[in-house]
């Protein structure tokens, strides 16, 4: 929107994803691929209801939204089906995939960052559904959105100041997970949607920083999941989760930002991009740990 002012170019990508959508209800990740069988990250899939409206905002072009809304609704029922009776979203089919470290893409995916994504696509589904002038979609979507975010504030922790990938007596945690783990993660997400208040936000985000008082991610450890074989090591020794890609990053520097903590998002940008501008890097690298473009 802003370098290229491609707008059509968003226009045909979402006009090809809600074409390709499953028939269980699930946008692919990738388009065109074998979509009837593959494809299914239902976490990546839950970004487009936030793609479109982002759209919708910089274009204002409500024909496109009305094409595509039928795919909306079909997808957000798909999700409804693995929701609890707190909204959240559990067992999910498909790879709930968050992000390259060795928790959020192998061994589980945390209740805060996964249900932060879908708390942001029940209120870009019910912004979609104002703007649209249809008040008993909005109404369903808002309503759900705003107890999803009652509910995910239960994952604060007074002892830690930070929030938690579960509650320690949710019966999915995994029990490998120590119980004063936390990761950047779960409190970027929780912190930019506003779960919680604004102190105990401020807290998570500096949660986030760790010992180090830094936000960069982790730039080579055994917490990232593309390692050698036998590097993985023992994650009951952490304490912090760092992200593990780029991609991801672009929340941490939503949330610092919403939260007016512009020189640290600065700073991630230098540290984090600069370090790839030193290596010669002449793509963005999919994870911070340089194995890959």
């Amino acid at each position: 929107y802003y370098t290229f002012a491609a707008n059509d170019l968003v226009k045909k990508a979402l006009g090809e994803y809600a074409n390709g959508i499953s028939d269980e209800g699930w946008i692919p990740c990738v388009y065109p691929s074998q979509l009837k069988t593959r494809g299914n990250l239902p976490t990546w899939g839950m970004r487009y209801p936030v793609i479109v409206y982002e759209y919708y905002l910089h274009t204002g072009d409500k024909e496109t939204v009305k094409a595509v809304v039928p795919a909306i609704i079909k997808q957000m029922e798909f999700l409804s089906k693995s929701e609890d009776s707190e909204y959240f979203l559990r067992n999910l089919s498909g790879w709930a995939f968050i992000d390259w470290t060795k928790m959020q893409s192998g061994l589980c995916s945390t209740q805060g960052a996964l249900n932060g994504w879908y708390l942001d696509a029940l209120n870009a589904t019910a912004n979609i559904f104002r703007e649209l002038g249809d008040k008993e979609q909005e109404k369903k979507y808002r309503h759900k959105a705003t107890q999803l975010r009652r509910n995910l504030a239960k994952l604060w922790s007074a002892k830690l100041k930070a929030f938690l990938p579960w509650r320690l007596d949710d019966k999915d945690r995994p029990r490998i997970i120590p119980p004063d783990l936390i990761t950047q993660h779960d409190n970027f997400m929780l912190a930019l949607m506003d779960v919680g208040t604004p102190v105990q936000r401020k807290q998570a985000l500096r949660a986030a920083a760790g010992i180090t008082n830094d936000y960069l991610p982790h730039i080579g450890s055994y917490q990232n999941q593309f390692m050698p074989i036998g590097q993985w090591g023992n994650i009951k020794s952490e304490y912090l989760i760092r992200l593990g890609s780029p991609f991801y990053s672009y929340y941490a520097l939503l949330a610092l930002i919403k939260n007016a903590q512009i020189q640290d998002a600065v700073d991630y940008i230098r540290h984090g991009w600069g370090m790839m501008l030193e290596n010669g890097a002449t793509t963005c690298w999919e994870m911070w740990d340089r194995h890959t473009s």
